[in-house]
């Protein structure tokens, strides 16, 4: 078990000297996001613990090429507005949390890249801050391309670290693991996290499920936008004082994720469809009592609408507080909801299934 500065050591810089890069040629990297199950217990003040997701077929892009100005690093994600310009003096000097795009300015710090170098990345129109892990699996693609390109070899433990690293000991923010976990490995996936002190640890675990289980929750998966995005570690702070402070509700919720832990990876074991509903449902009732604001109220109408129609379970996903609700229906009730949360206002929905493979790293040849 290492402390955040020793893995950062370990790991970063990424680029000891010029890019393995040919000038017609680009890397690419694709990675899954996620549908969470559990979480909160992998971040340090969470206590650690196994939190358990699945992969979903929403993805992160990352490309990596030679650019048209050899004096500088330029990194763009149209679909949100950012074209950073980063000359040899941008790259060294270390991120300051306040500045806007923080995260890619950090990572790029991390990896240390030679000039003269072009990545891109999108989400491919999955709105920011739905608390399906799009950041984490954004940063999963940007550091694929950049230790491709950096003739690295990190094992999937390593690129779940280097992903987060910049985001948690550079900015000094709150950070889970499950997210880059989902995006490194895929399907179905469970993140043990311990703690001591300021030294942590992931160990990252396939769940097994009957192949029947997971098509029915694939067929049945619904996820919903409701439109408000969140910052993440603001919704940790708020969480983690309630539970510091010993709040009655708080310490009931962590104890209701802990059960919902073990009945999730009981469920997924003897392939019960029921009991994994019912898995999800603690999810739900733990989410209600970890900070009043976790659930919006237009969330808690949807789902009472929804569970009239034929869904079984429901979860907000990610840190809560606005973003995405994942609401698992019977199969054959899926078109009858989707019909009527259609003409619900200020509400979108996100067409998504169970994904069974993580990141993904290729070359092409470039033409014209």
């Amino acid at each position: 078990m290492l402390t955040p500065a020793e893995r950062y050591a370990g790991i970063y810089p990424l680029f000891r000297g010029e890019a393995a890069l040919g000038p017609d040629e680009a890397i690419l990297a694709r990675a899954p996001m996620r549908w969470m199950w559990t979480g909160w217990r992998d971040v340090a003040r969470g206590g650690g613990g196994d939190c358990s997701n699945a992969a979903v077929t929403a993805y992160a892009f990352a490309t990596i090429q030679r650019g048209a100005d050899p004096h500088l690093v330029r990194l763009v994600a149209t679909d949100v507005g950012i074209d950073l310009r980063l000359r040899r003096e941008d790259i060294l000097r270390p991120p300051d949390p306040r500045e806007p795009h923080a995260l890619l300015r950090a990572m790029i710090h991390a990896a240390n890249p030679p000039l003269g170098l072009e990545l891109a990345c999108t989400a491919k129109g999955i709105p920011a801050a739905t608390g399906l892990g799009t950041s984490a699996a954004l940063a999963v693609t940007l550091v694929r391309v950049l230790a491709e390109a950096a003739g690295r070899s990190l094992s999937p433990s390593e690129l779940v670290y280097a992903s987060r690293l910049p985001e948690t000991h550079l900015l000094g923010l709150s950070c889970g693991f499950q997210d880059q976990g989902a995006a490194v490995q895929g399907g179905l996936g469970n993140y043990r996290t311990a703690f001591d002190g300021a030294a942590e640890e992931v160990e990252l675990l396939p769940l097994a499920a009957p192949e029947d289980l997971i098509d029915t929750l694939d067929a049945g998966l619904i996820v919903v936008d409701f439109g408000k995005p969140h910052s993440s570690h603001v919704a940790h702070l708020g969480v983690f004082e309630r539970l510091q402070e010993g709040h009655p509700d708080s310490v009931r919720a962590f104890e209701l994720l802990a059960a919902a832990e073990t009945a999730y990876q009981a469920a997924l074991a003897a392939g019960d469809f029921d009991a994994f509903a019912a898995a999800q449902n603690l999810t739900w009732e733990a989410q209600g009592l970890l900070h009043p604001e976790m659930v919006l109220p237009i969330m808690r109408d949807v789902v009472d609408m929804s569970r009239g129609l034929g869904v079984r379970a429901a979860n907000v996903n990610g840190a809560g507080m606005g973003g995405t609700v994942t609401l698992l229906a019977e199969p054959d009730a899926v078109g009858r909801v989707i019909r009527a949360l259609q003409a619900v206002q200020g509400v979108q929905l996100l067409q998504v299934g169970i994904e069974r493979r993580g990141v993904k790293c290729w070359r092409r040849r470039r033409q014209g």
